[in-house]
């Protein structure tokens, strides 16, 4: 079966840098010591600054501007900043069960009595615009974040810095989210009946593995090259008690400048879920 749903004004998180830059410019100016200590007179026109003596800001802070933003330097009352802004999601799905009884040669390997195999081929887009920066776990830098240039009089005394020549801690932005994310995801479960007398036992093993892109934060989805697998046991005994142990294990996703995209890629998880029907 297929599946294409619709979802009218989801939050997408702006990045972290973003929003701390944003709400510091609207207050009155980003505390950077490097741009408001820098030589002041670097900015006259037709080389006039380099004839004059060394003159250092005497600690402005400048306004910094994220990608995709601007600071509004009338500094409007009860103005919002947010940390998210509202788009519009959409989600294409494909998928397929088979279901394989007895006398099938996967189950007669398993010495099982049934086996079930659901599989998902899932495509997400959402309409972010390509200009703003967006939250992306390990991702977060400085790439397109520069200063408003210092004006005396009207005249250019400093220019524009960006962000990312102050080098540590203003590093450049790595991997973004993106507009198309993908993957493959399923699970795979059979059945051995009274193993003991009233008790069925049922392995699982579900997967996921991000194919292209990588979904806005904070709506589940896929990035590209994290995997993952869980793998479960359930014992169930007359159809009304059940304990299901459960092991979680994420891997991809890691390495380049921006560090690792997979939040779990460090961390393993096991659990136990116990449930009585009455």
């Amino acid at each position: 079966n297929a599946e294409l749903s619709f979802k009218h004004r989801v939050p997408v998180w702006i990045s972290e840098p973003a929003f701390t830059a944003t709400v510091y410019s609207n207050a009155g100016g980003v505390p950077i010591d490097q741009a408001a200590r820098a030589r002041i007179n670097t900015g006259l026109p037709g080389g006039v600054g380099d004839l004059l003596p060394t003159i250092n800001s005497p600690g402005i802070a400048p306004y910094l501007n994220a990608p995709g933003t601007s600071t509004d330097t009338s500094f409007p009352p009860g103005r919002t900043v947010r940390l998210d802004e509202r788009h519009d999601m959409w989600l294409a799905a494909v998928r397929g069960t088979k279901i394989f009884g007895g006398s099938d040669s996967v189950t007669r390997w398993l010495h099982a009595s049934e086996f079930y195999a659901l599989v998902e081929l899932g495509t997400i887009y959402v309409d972010i615009d390509k200009d703003v920066q967006y939250a992306a776990y390990g991702q977060n830098g400085y790439t397109g974040f520069e200063t408003n240039p210092l004006t005396i009089g009207g005249v250019p005394v400093l220019q524009p810095i960006k962000a990312v020549d102050l080098e540590p801690p203003f590093p450049e932005t790595w991997k973004r989210p993106t507009q198309w994310s993908g993957g493959l995801q399923g699970l795979f479960f059979w059945t051995y009946p009274n193993v003991y007398p009233g008790v069925t036992l049922t392995p699982s093993i579900g997967f996921s593995w991000g194919l292209f892109g990588q979904t806005p934060a904070p709506n589940p989805g896929f990035t590209k090259s994290v995997q993952s697998v869980n793998l479960a046991l359930k014992a169930e005994y007359l159809s009304n008690t059940s304990v299901t142990v459960n092991y979680f294990k994420s891997w991809g996703g890691g390495g380049g400048q921006g560090g690792s995209r997979n939040p779990y890629i460090d961390r393993d998880f096991m659990g136990m879920t116990v449930q009585y029907q009455f």
